[in-house]
């Protein structure tokens, strides 16, 4: 219990950390004027998007993998000891529930957000220009397009990420 405990602490505090950096990162790219990191745009930015999309992509594949290899053991498990039908076998199945249930929620939550992080990539060249130059409300109606997908995918990382919860 211990060590899942740790391992649990260091989970949260790299992702506490990993995401302060982004965030701190990714304002460069709407208000790079403003910021107080100095990232420019292709030697910084893009390839912190790329890496950024490449790890989240990567880390939904593995957890998805680690999910279907723990629900395989335990299916494992339960086969070899079906001979001796006990309280055990119960409770393995019921764990095998939950492991599908953790598989499906994690899978039809997250997939959006990664669509979400190829599009801000696509896009990227476009973004890049929203926080250039004075706030005006000339500059809001010639990118307002623009302005409305920033909002659009702010708005259904909010909602999709609350409903992972």
């Amino acid at each position: 219990m211990t060590k899942c405990a740790i391992l649990n602490g260091i989970v949260w505090v790299y992702n506490v950390i990993f995401s302060v950096t982004i965030g701190i990162y990714g304002s460069t790219l709407i208000y790079p004027e403003e910021s107080k990191v100095n990232c420019e745009y292709k030697k910084c930015q893009k390839p912190l998007a790329i890496f950024v999309t490449v790890l989240l992509g990567v880390s939904y594949f593995v957890v998805i993998i680690a999910y279907f290899g723990s629900l395989i053991k335990v299916t494992i498990v339960t086969a070899k000891s079906q001979e001796n039908a006990t309280h055990q076998n119960t409770k393995n199945v019921a764990i095998m529930r939950r492991f599908l249930y953790n598989i499906i929620i994690f899978a039809l939550t997250k997939i959006p957000l990664l669509i979400i992080c190829g599009f801000i990539l696509s896009d990227l060249d476009n973004l890049k220009d929203l926080g250039k130059g004075e706030e005006t409300s000339c500059k809001k109606f010639l990118h307002g397009k623009l302005y409305f997908k920033v909002e659009l995918i702010a708005s259904i990382t909010v909602f999709v990420t609350l409903l992972g919860t």
